[in-house]
């Protein structure tokens, strides 16, 4: 149905046959220019036609969704065109006969080659994009990658021997951070004889590597956590050498399982717990010091990690055990020094413990008082009498203790620059005793509490006058008598400090 010319089909046309509907120019009888032909499976072409057959510019639209655009020639694809299949996959490139030759072909699983084809397959020059982003660029042999090539990755760049992708074989690996690797791979990962250069080119590591680490060998390797160790290498363990943390701190010496065995240096001890110095089959043992994770330190003597000899503990508030020490118990003669709040040195005791507590004879010195107590402990409570001295003064009294708390007997004792002597209870002036001021005036009477109360006493001014007699609330009340260098000069009632009647 259409146009004639001498009999023939010519001009615009519609052609229904077995094999489909033709729409579109004739010429002379034959199909020729642009036109559509709808197939009868489904497929469809919209186009150009010379002479009866697909020629020119053409898109075919197979049934099932896949589609070409491009260049046809003689009825087949030639030149530049694209494929779209129906699983989204593609080519976009050059066709020869039909033939794919040289293009972009992206695969249904993200993968993208970019090359030379043979007869649909990867073949000759040409890359391929994983979909992790590594690139691998080389020639291809019917689908299959040359012995020889190069792989680009966010890991770095390898040259050298390939199969299945992936390094196999003699090659060169340069990282990103510089570091290059040569030797040898298997199955993408290091694995037999090897040099590792790094990035500063003054660090070597050679050895055989496997899975991927280093096997046996000896060099610097670097390691996730920051930590470098030069030494010796045997079954992926480090023998001999030194290895360097983070921190600043060091090891140098043998090994085993990577943990420090026999040499000096640093390694954890604990969770949080840090010791530098000598090692002894894997064990903190000989000289060093260890950090806690609070911020107390101990110098000394350790055995497999434990205080235990002489040594010096410090801890985070500034006061100080210099002693001795059995597995982590203070245990023998030392000296512990205390300070306050503020870091100020206030005291110093020395003497003996026994499992961690003071036990026989010690002296603590009061650095503030000029006073030395010195006396018995039992199980770190002072117990029994003990002698509190004043060096400066040349006082000396005897003091009783039961189980650290002070009990009643003969004191003397500086408060406030007053010296006591007499009793005390709970450290306050309690009963008799007497009560010497700075400048020599002296009370002797009753106290309580701390506190001079009523009843009869005695006060020995600083001027040579003496009050002797009854007392009220710390005032003279009651009857008395006061003298002058011993001799009464007034005898009778007082009423809050002041005679009131002779």
């Amino acid at each position: 149905e259409g146009e004639f010319a001498n009999g023939n089909r010519h001009g615009q046309g519609v052609y229904t046959s077995s094999a489909g509907v033709y729409e579109g120019a004739w010429m002379d009888d034959m199909q020729h220019g642009e036109g559509t032909y709808r197939y009868r499976e489904g497929d469809c072409y919209v186009g150009h036609f010379q002479y009866g057959k697909r020629d020119g510019y053409g898109v075919y639209t197979h049934a099932d969704g896949g589609k070409y655009e491009g260049m046809w020639r003689n009825h087949v694809r030639e030149g530049l065109g694209k494929t779209t299949n129906s699983d989204g996959s593609y080519y976009e490139g050059t066709y020869a006969r039909g033939n794919i030759v040289k293009g972009t072909r992206v695969y249904p699983d993200g993968n993208i080659y970019e090359g030379e084809f043979r007869k649909r397959f990867m073949h000759g020059k040409g890359s391929i994009t994983f979909v992790d982003g590594s690139v691998f660029s080389g020639n291809f042999y019917y689908n299959q990658p040359d012995k020889q090539g190069k792989i680009t990755s966010a890991a770095g760049v390898y040259v050298g021997e390939i199969e299945e992708f992936k390094p196999h074989g003699k090659g060169m690996y340069e990282y990103t951070d510089g570091t290059v690797y040569q030797g040898s791979f298997m199955r993408g990962q290091r694995d037999g004889s090897a040099k590792v250069l790094y990035a500063n080119k003054n660090e070597v590591l050679e050895g055989q590597f496997m899975f991927d680490r280093l096997f046996k060998g000896q060099g610097v390797l670097h390691n996730s956590d920051g930590s470098v160790y030069n030494g010796e290498i045997d079954n992926f363990k480090y023998t001999t050498g030194v290895i360097t943390y983070t921190n600043g701190s060091s090891y140098e010496g043998t090994f085993s399982d990577n943990l420090p065995f026999n040499g000096v240096g640093c390694g954890s001890v604990g969770e949080t717990d840090v010791y530098c110095g000598n090692w002894v089959d894997g064990a903190a043992t000989g000289s060093g010091q260890i950090s806690y994770g609070d911020g107390s330190t101990y110098t000394g003597e350790v055995v497999k990690g434990l205080k235990h000899g002489q040594g010096t503990f410090v801890y985070a508030d500034g006061s100080v055990y210099e002693a001795t020490w059995v597995e982590n118990r203070l245990h023998g003669a030392g000296r512990h020094t205390v300070v306050d709040s503020s870091g100020e040195c206030t005291g110093m005791f020395e003497g003996h413990w026994v499992d961690g507590l003071k036990q026989g004879t010690g002296t603590y010195t009061y650095l503030n008082g000029g006073r030395m107590l010195v006396g018995d402990y039992t199980q770190g409570k002072r117990n029994g009498v003990h002698t509190l001295m004043y060096p400066n003064t040349g006082y000396e009294v005897q003091v009783e203790y039961a189980n650290d708390a002070l009990v009643e007997n003969g004191c003397i004792q500086f408060t406030d620059d007053l010296v006591f002597e007499g009793i005390l209870l709970n450290n306050a002036y309690h009963g008799q005793g007497t009560l010497t001021y700075p400048d020599g005036a002296q009370f002797v009477g009753t106290f309580n509490n701390g506190q001079i109360v009523n009843g009869k006493g005695t006060f020995h001014f600083a001027d040579g006058t003496t009050y002797a007699g009854e007392w009220q609330r710390g005032k003279k009340h009651g009857y008395g008598t006061f003298y002058f260098k011993g001799t009464p000069i007034f005898e009778g009632e007082w009423a809050n400090d002041k005679p009131v009647k002779a």
